[in-house]
């Protein structure tokens, strides 16, 4: 993902009092930047865990794992204009 693309992404769901915790994307970080919005980047623990204090990304992590192995294996891949919908499925079968 480029910075424009993430800044495309968040333009319309980050407000600028928002803070963006990541897991250390230099793309997140420049359109956090670009957007006016603070960002706090946390590193992966030895532990695999992705957080630092109460900053914590590996639930969405996570969701992006079991989103990408559903799509894969069940869907065979996905279209983008249906992306909406395949998410919504996803959570009514969860």
């Amino acid at each position: 993902m480029t910075p424009s693309q993430a800044e495309d992404a968040l333009r319309a769901v980050v407000g600028p009092d928002a803070l963006l915790c990541t897991d250390g994307s230099g793309a997140l970080r420049t359109a956090a930047a670009e957007l006016g919005v603070t960002s706090k980047s946390v590193v992966v623990g030895y532990d695999g865990r992705v957080g630092e204090g109460f900053y914590y990304v590996q639930t969405v992590n996570d969701y992006h794992e079991q989103f990408n192995f559903w799509v894969n294996r069940q869907l065979r891949g996905v279209s983008t204009k249906r992306l909406p919908s395949y998410l919504a499925r996803m959570r009514l079968w969860e």
